[in-house]
Formats: structure tokens, sequence, C-alpha cells
């Protein structure tokens, strides 16, 4: 596509609000982004630092974090995927 035909595209596709499909887009990259911590029910300080830094490095690349014990599951976006 030529450099005029991708800037007139693109400035459609906005002035639609067309976003990317979040699905499609983790089926062509193979991956999805999301990481899924479970946790014991008797929680320690240990597992309170390994979700803090793990949802802290899933940030920085735009990841979602799944956490959870027995019994219930908590799921938090750290930022869209588009």
């Amino acid at each position: 596509v030529s450099a005029k035909s991708r800037k007139r595209i693109l400035a459609e596709a906005e002035a639609m609000g067309y976003s990317p499909n979040p699905h499609a887009r983790a089926l062509r990259e193979g991956k999805t982004g999301i990481a899924a911590l479970w946790i014991p029910n008797q929680i320690s300080s240990h597992y309170s630092r390994v979700t803090r830094e793990l949802t802290r490095l899933l940030k920085l690349d735009g990841g979602l974090m799944a956490w959870g014990n027995q019994g219930y599951m908590i799921v938090k976006k750290t930022r869209t995927m588009t």
C-alpha cells in the first residue's frame, strides 16, 4: 500500500472509531499478554511481593494479570491491549 493510501486509510479508521481487535492480534502474534498466578489460601508476604512484582513487569509490557486462590479469581487489566 502506498504511503498516501495508508495515510487515507488510517484517517478513515480513526474517524470511524476503529480499534484493533486484541483477540485477533493475540492470534497473529502468538501470545496473549496474560499471566496467571494461583496463590495458596494461606497467604504470606512472599506471595504479595511476587504478585506486585509480576504485575509491575506486566504493566511495562502492557500485559494482563490474573490472580486468585481457591474459590475466586481476580483479573486486573494493567493496560488496554491494542
